[in-house]
């Protein structure tokens, strides 16, 4: 594997380990756990973590297509706040995206060490509702999904970057990398969107 994707791989594990906005390292672990065993069929991992909250993993990890506004205003109606569910969507989809390469590889995914610390509180002010079910910076789209949690957006970002290419580049059509042609990069990341039934 190249370093920089093995480097992106290790930065965005670390990132997911850390406290966030409204969950600790090791509510945050075990949101990765609890969507690991629901992609497996496995049964639920021991946790304390709230019914409403365990629901919306799994129903995250496995059952996206089945989100809808609606859901979402019943979540809240069930006492999962808007940044909550956002905490809970950038973790649980960064660790499939994680996962599923590490599969891809042939490598096992690490168990994640629990890092001490509350939860940080951390939101941009700026984020509000915009278009989305959840605050963003700006008007909602794909690139901005988790805008409203700083490090949860940083860590997309960055295993963008090490997967994919840097946004300033999204506009090089002549950028090449490891022997593939912006073509065949483009070529590969549809083909993946259209088997994740991803449409943007």
């Amino acid at each position: 594997m190249p370093d920089d994707i093995a480097n992106g791989l290790d930065r965005l594990w670390a990132a997911l380990a850390q406290p966030g906005c409204s969950f600790s390292s090791p509510q945050r672990i075990d949101m990765t756990l609890v969507a690991r065993a629901a992609a497996d069929h496995q049964p639920r991992p021991d946790t304390t973590m709230p019914e409403p909250i365990l629901r919306a993993v799994e129903a995250v990890a496995v059952g996206a297509h089945h989100i809808t506004a609606e859901w979402v205003d019943q979540l809240e109606a069930d006492g999962v706040r808007r940044l909550t569910y956002l905490e809970i969507l950038g973790v649980v989809a960064l660790a499939n995206a994680a996962d599923t390469l590490a599969f891809g590889l042939g490598l096992t995914s690490p168990t994640l060490k629990r890092i001490a610390g509350n939860p940080t509180g951390g939101v941009d002010p700026e984020a509000a509702i915009k278009g989305g079910w959840a605050p963003t910076v700006g008007q909602a789209f794909a690139h901005n999904a988790l805008s409203a949690l700083p490090d949860l957006h940083t860590a997309k970002l960055d295993f963008t970057e090490s997967m994919y290419l840097a946004g300033p580049l999204i506009l090089d059509l002549d950028f090449a990398r490891d022997g593939l042609t912006r073509d065949q990069i483009e070529l590969v990341a549809t083909r993946t969107s259209r088997l994740n039934e991803c449409f943007f």
